[in-house]
C-alpha cells in the first residue's frame, strides 16, 4: 500500500543530516552508526491514513484498525481457534498492509511461525548456556 506524500524525507539520528527520500542504506556522513528516521508529513498522513481509507483498500480482512486521534498507527487480528488478538504495527521500510499480510500467512498456531521460532531458539540457548556455567 501506498501513500504518497505521507513521509517527507529522512534524517540521521546521530548527526542530524536530512535526506530526500530516495536513500537507501545509513548516514553517508556516519556511516552504519547513522540510522535514518523517516520523517512524515503528519498533516497529510492525518487526512490519508484514516478507517475508511484502509478498508477501501482492502487492508483489514479481519482485523481492527487502531487509531490514535483519528490516524490509524496498527491494527489488532484475532488468528482462527484463538480468542486472544495479535498486535500488528508498521516497521522500517514495511507499510502497514503488508506487516498484516505477513503475519496472517505466517501465523500456524496462535503465534506467527518466525516470533515463535526465535522464542524456541533462545530457550534453548539460555539452556545451553545454563549447562555451561550456570548464569552470567
Amino acid at each position: 500500500m501506498s501513500f504518497p506524500g505521507c513521509v517527507s524525507g529522512l534524517h540521521c539520528v546521530k548527526c542530524g543530516e536530512r535526506y530526500a527520500r530516495g536513500l537507501d542504506g545509513p548516514c553517508a556522513a556516519c556511516g552504519p552508526e547513522g540510522v535514518l528516521e523517516i520523517e512524515f508529513d503528519l498533516a497529510r498522513a492525518r487526512h490519508t491514513l484514516t478507517p475508511r481509507t484502509l478498508r477501501s483498500r482492502r487492508l483489514i480482512r479481519g482485523a481492527v484498525p487502531l487509531t490514535i486521534e483519528g490516524v490509524v498507527r496498527g491494527c489488532a487480528w484475532t488468528p482462527p481457534g484463538s480468542s486472544r488478538p495479535i498486535y500488528v504495527s508498521v516497521g522500517h521500510r514495511i507499510a502497514l498492509e503488508t506487516a498484516l499480510h505477513l503475519v496472517q500467512r505466517t501465523t500456524k498456531r496462535h503465534v506467527p511461525e518466525p516470533l515463535r521460532i526465535a522464542d524456541r531458539i533462545s530457550k534453548e540457548r539460555k539452556r545451553e548456556k545454563w549447562e555451561k556455567g550456570g548464569r552470567q
